[in-house]
């Protein structure tokens, strides 16, 4: 497994000054990654419960283990994350638990149409 990656979130003008003092300290010996992107909230925990709350809703009506069924409904639904690996390109679901609020409702909402329309459930 790959080394966990420092995330930070800078607010402010101090904390954008510390950031700047991180980065000009980093080895010039080695190659480094650093990606700057606007701030954005990740899926609220009351959207991760009512996720669940569907997949196992979804699970129990078609005799699946709620486990494997998210993992599915995530490549089916869900945003993906692209990297380059041995010269080759592939694509993975994203982890549910990095998704923004908006790509969380989005998911949850194509879980709903696709279930209602598929397979005859509807969900509350």
């Amino acid at each position: 497994m790959g080394q966990e990656v420092p995330n930070y979130t800078a607010r402010g003008v101090d904390q954008l000054r510390d950031m700047a003092e991180r980065v000009r300290l980093l080895s010039p010996l080695k190659p480094w990654r650093i990606t700057i992107a606007p701030y954005r909230e990740t899926r609220s925990l009351e959207q991760n419960d009512r996720l669940h709350t569907l997949i196992a809703h979804i699970a129990s009506e078609t005799g699946n283990d709620p486990r494997y069924l998210k993992e599915v409904l995530k490549g089916m639904f869900g945003p993906t994350v692209s990297m380059e690996v041995g010269g080759e390109v592939h694509v993975a679901p994203k982890p549910s638990r990095n998704y923004t609020v908006e790509e969380m409702a989005e998911v949850m909402d194509r879980i709903e149409a696709w279930a209602a329309t598929e397979l005859g459930i509807v969900l509350a």
